[in-house]
């Protein structure tokens, strides 16, 4: 029998999805030092919490309140990353676990993580982590 820890099954997706969300709140505190700026850590909590909706620097910049071209230049001061390169990181590390924990198409998670394109996502996915996102999913089947 099935265990059920905070209302999911242990290795369902929603189980999965909780996991990868403590991951990256483990992350963005661990990267903000006491030096970090509230306004980029809002901003990289706004990106996690809504990495699947359409994100661009403007509509993210709307969120603390600043000029887009002043968060630019902030955010990559603060973590060394432009907002578009973390919205992607955040966008291909959740695709890839949707791709090795099975049930989704290469297609599919690109649309659940905000690309419309699959082709720029198949690139994207590529450059981050060094390998097609159809090796994400071809790892799951061989695994099983």
């Amino acid at each position: 029998m099935r265990r059920k820890v905070l209302g999911c099954v242990p290795g369902s997706r929603l189980d999965g999805h909780l996991i990868l969300r403590r991951l990256l709140a483990i992350t963005l505190h661990q990267s903000s030092t006491s030096h970090s700026d509230i306004r980029v850590d809002k901003v990289k909590e706004f990106i996690i919490d809504h990495y699947s909706d359409e994100l661009d620097l403007a509509t993210v910049a709307k969120v603390v309140n600043l000029h887009p071209v002043y968060l630019g230049k902030l955010f990559k001061t603060s973590t060394s990353f432009s907002v578009k390169h973390f919205i992607n990181l955040i966008r291909v590390n959740n695709a890839e676990m949707m791709l090795s924990g099975g049930g989704f198409s290469v297609s599919e998670a690109a649309e659940r993580c905000g690309y419309k394109d699959i082709s720029y996502f198949s690139n994207v996915f590529r450059s981050i982590k060094g390998y097609p996102p159809s090796k994400a999913s071809m790892q799951k089947r061989a695994s099983d």
